[in-house]
């Protein structure tokens, strides 16, 4: 079986069945992969196809990636991420991490983004009408201030908050450290409690 590097040299050379073979190979766990962000069958299948093309189109740019399915994924994880800010497509996904403490700020306890998978996002169907208003009210402000988030920081919050993604599995796919993951993420959180307590302190 040909090394994708090998594939990657025979699309260099104008190979449409090299082409067929990387496709055949990552089409179906990348389209699943994208799938987990957007949330639509359809939509990851046109990105799947969008990233596929960009392999095509950008052959001749590939002689220097060393992994090349970190390269597809990161690739295919910019579009879907962009699509969703285009779209202001924002899923009803957990922020956080239950089993992980995202800071030590005791005050910030009670901030959504502090609260774990379970406790944001309730099914407000079981609620009164006053605190399903109100629920609906802190996911609509916390989409807004992770919207505010620069794109590196909130691209890495999704995947680690909505997608469950590890730290390694974002980092392999960003190809990036998993210390300016690690980075990253932090400051995200930070900002979000920050700026969270901000607006409960109005």
């Amino acid at each position: 079986m040909p090394t994708d590097q090998e594939l990657i040299q025979a699309i260099q050379a104008g190979s449409a069945e090299a082409f067929d073979e990387l496709y055949e190979r990552y089409y179906a766990p990348l389209t699943a992969y994208l799938l987990k962000i957007v949330h639509h069958a359809a939509a990851a299948d046109d990105l799947a196809q969008e990233t596929f093309l960009k392999v095509w189109t950008h052959a001749d740019q590939l002689s220097g990636v060393a992994l090349f399915k970190a390269w597809l994924y990161r690739v295919a994880t910019n579009q879907a991420f962009n699509t969703l800010r285009d779209a202001s497509r924002h899923a009803e996904q957990p922020l956080a991490d239950p089993d992980e403490a995202l800071t030590d700020d005791p005050d910030a306890a009670g901030s959504p983004v502090f609260r774990g998978r379970t406790a944001w996002f309730t099914d407000t169907s079981a609620l009164d009408p006053d605190a399903a208003y109100e629920q609906n009210e802190q996911e609509r402000v916390l989409s807004r201030l992770i919207d505010q988030l620069p794109e590196e920081k909130r691209q890495v919050f999704d995947m680690v908050s909505r997608l469950e993604m590890s730290i390694k599995t974002v980092a392999e796919t960003l190809g990036i450290p998993e210390g300016t993951v690690k980075s990253r993420l932090h400051y995200a959180r930070s900002w979000l409690s920050q700026e969270w307590q901000a607006l409960d302190l109005e």
